[in-house]
C-alpha cells in the first residue's frame, strides 16, 4: 500500500473520535440518559477497584438516576462476542457527589463532525472521479529515469456497462 494511501487511512481513523468532546458540568444538572466522564477521588476509586476492573480515577458511563446525594451510572466493563454479534457488559455503580471531583458531559462537536463529513465526501468524490475516468497509465520515455507508477482501477464503470450490454445481447 503506497505511503499516501496508508497516511490517509491513518488520518481518517485518528479523526473518528473527533466527533465527540467533553464539557464540564455541575453534578446537580445531570439528568438520566446523559453520557459523562467523572473524575473520582482516590478513596472512591479504591472503593470501586473490585467492581470496575482496570478503572483508575476516570469513569465513563450513562446516568440512570440522579439525586441530591449522587448518581447511578451504567458503566461498560467488558465486551463479549456471541456468534456474530458483540455484546457490551455493563455494571451499575452508585457515585456519591462528595467523592466526585469533576464531571464532564459527552457532546457531539458539530464543527469537527461537519469537517469529517466534508472530508469524507471529498475523498469519495475524488475516488468516484478516478474510477469514472478509468485510471491513467503513464508510459515511460526511452532513456527516462525511473519507471512511472501504474495507476489503474480494478474495473471502470465503462467496463461494467459494456459487460451488461453484452449479457443483454446474448439473452436475445
Amino acid at each position: 500500500m503506497p505511503r499516501a494511501r496508508r497516511a490517509s487511512w491513518t488520518v481518517l481513523l485518528a479523526a473518528l473520535p473527533a466527533c465527540y468532546g467533553y464539557a464540564p458540568v455541575e453534578p446537580a444538572t445531570l439528568s438520566p440518559g446523559a453520557e459523562l466522564r467523572a473524575r473520582l477521588s482516590a478513596v472512591e476509586a479504591e472503593r470501586l477497584a473490585d467492581v470496575l476492573p482496570g478503572v483508575d480515577r476516570l469513569v465513563e458511563g450513562r446516568v440512570l438516576e440522579a439525586d441530591g446525594e449522587g448518581f447511578l451510572l451504567l458503566v461498560p466493563v467488558a465486551q463479549r462476542q456471541t456468534g456474530s454479534s458483540l455484546q457490551t457488559l455493563n455494571q451499575r455503580v452508585r457515585l456519591s457527589r462528595d467523592q466526585v471531583i469533576e464531571v464532564e458531559l459527552k457532546r457531539v462537536d458539530r464543527l469537527r463532525t461537519g469537517l469529517l463529513i466534508a472530508a469524507g465526501a471529498v475523498a469519495t468524490g475524488l475516488l468516484a472521479a478516478r474510477i469514472l475516468e478509468g485510471g491513467r497509465i503513464e508510459r515511460a520515455e526511452p532513456g527516462g529515469g525511473d519507471p512511472p507508477e501504474l495507476v489503474a482501477p480494478a474495473f471502470t464503470v465503462r467496463d461494467l456497462l459494456q459487460e451488461r450490454r453484452a449479457r443483454a445481447a446474448r439473452r436475445r
